[in-house]
């Protein structure tokens, strides 16, 4: 059981078992034993009903063990249990240990809760900070990885929510590391939606265990009882918060870090730099204190020869970069890259094995002083690939776990694009002076809210497809880039999505129930895809996937909008201006029909703008326009600029295209219809 609180009801708790096979031992490595006095890892992903189909809890829970077994058979070592010897000398006295993982197939443990009145949305929206019920979605939490003598290496917890649930696991970390934990993840997931039963993965795990070239397997650790190599530190106060930075924002934060004719400074490489300046002055250090910035760096390419990207096992070491807090703060941005660069670029195959056989000769327990700044994780995890056969989910969180004061961990943001979401752990007065950063706050973007996707989920649309005669009898492929912005800078991509399609001698294609930025089931183009945004370019592919410079047109037929969850009954005609839709939520919406989308396919493809609205609860309408309209458009946004500058703009709404059209005496009657549903939008602009 996850918790005592009213909240949260047990349902069950059983063990999950791999199928039969040989009993094996796998020696713990260097970086594993490493780990033996932190906690489990304690990541976890939310689901929502809304972007689910039709299943039942039952489904659930029964597809989740089925794979889950199945996934053990790959992942075995998450089966067993940790195992001590002791070593002695030729008089019986114990001379150190020897840790290793026991193989013997005793399973993983699953248990199922019920989160009585907790909504998907209470798990995002409930408050600046991550809500404290959400470390109730694992099990084990003050639970360390030496305790896997007698705890499962692995434990999931489904958490039953009011409209979805929440997939928890506590993941052993003198098993594995981040890279390892997520490859698990998305593999579990892989034969889930293969139907839960064993198939050839696309990604296998390596499980020999790395040792530096002169080491013998097993390690001998030099203590006699393990009290006094692992230590229980308390849970601390700290408050836990998600900050978003989006892709335009990090993009111009790289563009600072290298303002000093700096080249190889990455986007990883400035946010650490921004976050150990922000985090240093929220602290309010003396300008004397020395302080640090670990950076937990992966070390399976930097090793020569470099490890597989799927070795299952631990191989990553922090990256340290000293100074003052006076030095930090008296300097910019790119000195405190730099910093960092340097010592990055310093971590190379010779100082990994040095370090290694330092800590191997003498184990120590490693402590963070309260100065300290620890950055956990990758924006490359793919986290939201995890797709178990009923969606991507829309967040992702942690637990208790091993969280204190000055960690951040870096997840991907849930639009892709290099964008990040950063979970940062402060203690409360220091999370209030971080929040009033100006130079943090000042890169810190909004999150795209679940309810504002999902709003703009079900828009279906029909395209007219133009292909030219070189096009025709072919399968032709459109990618399209859903993105938003602030009006010139591309912030992030929604997703992209890939739709692909075969000619036939006539010139044209009807291509019907394409549905972007939203869920479509019924025509199996997207996998439970979400988002507001603007279709930002399109490329086109055609017989082989070489990009063809060919153009081809691509006409928006007509679109129907409705709310969440709704059925919608219509006519793929042109002529047909109005549609009956059924909602399951109550109120029939109303259709917007009309517009146009072209887009030429160039060698050097051109710039635009695009026009996107927002309205609640109706849906997102993009145009696209050539070159001369685009012009008088914007023409007129700059005189309206300048009349809101004066405050003589009585409209605070947003004019569409098929207005503008309108206004200037075009009779386009599919315009007219979107007009007319369009309303008064939010003003919103992306370049591409």
């Amino acid at each position: 059981m996850a918790s005592s609180s009213p909240f949260f009801r047990h349902v069950s708790t059983c063990i999950v078992k791999p199928p039969p096979q040989p009993r094996t031992q796998l020696n713990l490595a260097p970086f594993d034993l490493m780990m033996l006095s932190l906690r489990y890892i304690q990541k976890g992903l939310l689901f929502s009903n809304r972007l689910m189909p039709p299943l039942t809890i039952a489904d659930v829970v029964d597809r989740l063990k089925t794979s889950l077994s199945a996934a053990l058979a790959h992942f075995y070592p998450l089966a067993g249990r940790l195992v001590t010897e002791e070593a002695r000398d030729e008089k019986g006295n114990v001379t150190g240990i020897y840790l290793s993982i026991d193989c013997d197939g005793q399973g993983a443990e699953f248990t199922h809760v019920v989160a009585d009145g907790i909504t998907v949305s209470d798990v995002l929206f409930s408050s600046t900070d991550v809500p404290s019920f959400v470390n109730s979605f694992f099990p084990y939490g003050r639970a360390i990885n030496y305790d896997g003598h007698v705890l499962p290496l692995l434990a999931v917890q489904l958490t039953e929510l009011a409209d979805g649930f929440f997939l928890g696991c506590c993941f052993n970390h003198a098993v594995g590391d981040g890279v390892s934990y997520w490859l698990f993840f998305n593999s579990w997931a892989e034969i889930a939606r293969a139907g839960g039963v064993a198939v050839e993965l696309s990604r296998s795990p390596v499980h020999d265990r790395w040792f530096i070239d002169d080491q013998k397997a097993p390690i001998k650790l030099p203590i006699t009882e393990a009290d006094k190599f692992t230590e229980r530190f308390p849970t601390p106060l700290y408050r836990k918060r998600i900050f978003h930075l989006s892709a335009g924002s990090i993009a111009r934060l790289k563009a600072i870090a290298n303002h000093d004719g700096m080249t190889s400074i990455s986007s990883l490489q400035s946010v650490c730099a921004l976050l150990w300046r922000c985090i240093t002055r929220a602290r309010r250090l003396p300008a004397e204190q020395n302080i640090c910035c670990f950076v937990a760096a992966q070390n399976r390419a930097r090793l020569n020869p470099p490890l597989s990207p799927d070795y299952f096992g631990n191989c990553v070491y922090p990256i340290s970069t000293a100074t003052t807090a006076g030095e930090l703060l008296a300097h910019n941005l790119g000195w405190a890259a730099r910093l960092v660069h340097e010592q990055v670029a310093r971590h190379t195959d010779d100082a990994i094995r040095k370090a290694v056989a330092a800590w191997s000769a003498a184990p120590v327990i490693h402590k963070l002083n309260p100065f300290t700044v620890m950055l956990v994780g990758s924006p490359r995890f793919d986290v939201y690939g995890c797709d178990f056969g009923w969606g991507k989910p829309v967040a992702a969180r942690s637990g208790t776990g091993d969280n204190f004061d000055g960690k951040v961990t870096f997840y991907g943001g849930r639009e892709g694009a290099e964008s990040m979401d950063l979970e940062i752990c402060l203690e409360p007065p220091y999370m209030r002076a971080l929040e009033e950063d100006e130079e943090f706050m000042n890169v810190v973007s909004p999150p795209l809210e679940l309810q504002e996707m999902d709003d703009f989920r079900h828009a279906l649309h029909v395209f007219l497809i133009s292909a030219p005669p070189s096009l025709r009898r072919r399968t032709v492929t459109c990618q399209y880039h859903y993105a938003y912005g602030d009006g010139s800078n591309v912030d992030g991509v929604l997703s992209s999505e890939t739709l692909t399609f075969a000619t036939t001698s006539s010139s044209s294609v009807t291509v019907k129930n394409f549905a972007f930025g939203c869920n479509s089931r019924s025509t199996g183009l997207f996998s439970n895809r979400t988002g507001s945004g603007a279709v930002a370019g399109v490329v086109v592919e055609a017989g082989g996937g070489r990009p063809s410079p060919t153009s081809v047109d691509l006409k928006l037929h007509r679109t129907v909008v409705v709310g969440p969850r709704s059925v919608v009954l219509h006519e793929s005609g042109a002529e047909q201006s109005r549609a009956k839709k059924s909602s399951l939520w109550g109120d029939p919406k109303e259709e917007l029909v009309g517009g146009s989308m072209d887009w030429e396919q160039e060698e050097q493809p051109r710039r635009g703008r695009l026009l996107c609205g927002q309205k609640q609860g109706v849906g997102e309408f993009p145009f696209l326009q050539h070159d001369k309209e685009r012009k008088r458009r914007e023409e007129r946004e700059n005189e309206r600029d300048k009349q809101v500058a004066m405050g003589d703009d009585e409209d605070d709404g947003f004019t569409s295209f098929t207005e503008m059209q309108q206004k200037e005496g075009r009779k386009d009657d599919e315009g007219r219809d979107a007009a007319k549903g369009l309303g008064h939008w939010q003003r919103s602009h992306v370049d591409f």
